[in-house]
């Protein structure tokens, strides 16, 4: 009977320690970035060929990150030639951020959806949305119909530790 009682509290222990968390930890473990100049390129006038944007940090943040976020195949060690929406992209060479994006629609409304990434270590990496307008202060950038169209203003994106219920 000992045993029953022993293997079974320890069977429970085990699977306790096996259910994934999704409390938010203890403390403000959270980083604040604002997305700046998110500027989309459509060779054709239509579909995003490339983008980019800034992360810096955000004002009521004591951090100093300032970096430009540009779809980068570390495959081939250059800046993606094409950009494929909701694909998941590194920033840069080396870069500890990667990003996603799907567009918006400008006609019906619906927001873009960008989500950031930042590994801090082999265990720990923070993750974030931020939605808005979908650009469309777009002008004439070369010949044909190529366009650059720009986002009006910056965005406020929030990490939380992969894993949390603030993601």
């Amino acid at each position: 009977m000992q045993f029953t009682i022993a293997l079974t509290t320890t069977l429970l222990s085990a699977c306790a320690l096996a259910i994934p968390t999704t409390t938010t930890p203890l403390g403000d473990d959270t980083l604040t970035y604002q997305i700046h100049d998110f500027t989309e390129r459509k060779y054709n006038g239509v579909n995003i060929s490339t983008l980019f944007f800034d992360v810096v940090s955000a004002p009521s943040s004591n951090a100093h990150v300032n970096f430009q976020c540009a779809p980068y195949n570390p495959a081939v060690t250059i800046p993606a030639p094409t950009f494929e929406a909701g694909h998941v992209y590194f920033c840069a060479k080396d870069s500890p951020y990667s990003f996603s994006f799907v567009p918006g629609d400008v006609k019906t409304g619906a927001k873009a959806v960008l989500n950031l990434w930042q590994t801090v270590s082999e265990f720990k990496t923070y993750v974030g949305e931020v939605d808005f307008p979908e650009p469309d202060g777009c002008r004439t950038a070369g010949p044909g119909a190529d366009t650059v169209c720009e986002a009006q203003g910056d965005y406020e994106i929030v990490l939380n530790p992969a894993g949390s219920s603030g993601q």
